[in-house]
């Protein structure tokens, strides 16, 4: 069958942020509603009692961490995907 190169890329793009999340929950042992809370901008919340829990040092590092491998993995499937 065919390759369809737009909908390769398009399939692998789209799951980049599901990667992200899943991998930042677990490294950080959040759950997915405490991912989107934290991720918030800090102007988001009216109410100054509900601000956004702070990402510690060490959760910054972490997500770092796991950004960069999920940016080498993508790059090695589109580095497939355009030969």
């Amino acid at each position: 069958m065919p390759k369809n190169l737009l909908n390769d890329l398009q399939k692998l793009l789209a799951s980049a942020p599901v990667l992200l999340r899943d991998r930042i929950c677990k490294e950080c042992d959040w759950s997915v509603s405490t991912y989107y809370r934290k991720s918030k901008p800090l102007g988001y919340f009216k109410n100054k009692s509900s601000l956004p829990a702070s990402i510690s040092n060490a959760e910054k590092e972490m997500i770092k961490r796991a950004a960069k491998e999920i940016k080498d993995a993508l790059n090695r499937d589109l580095d497939k995907i355009l030969k």
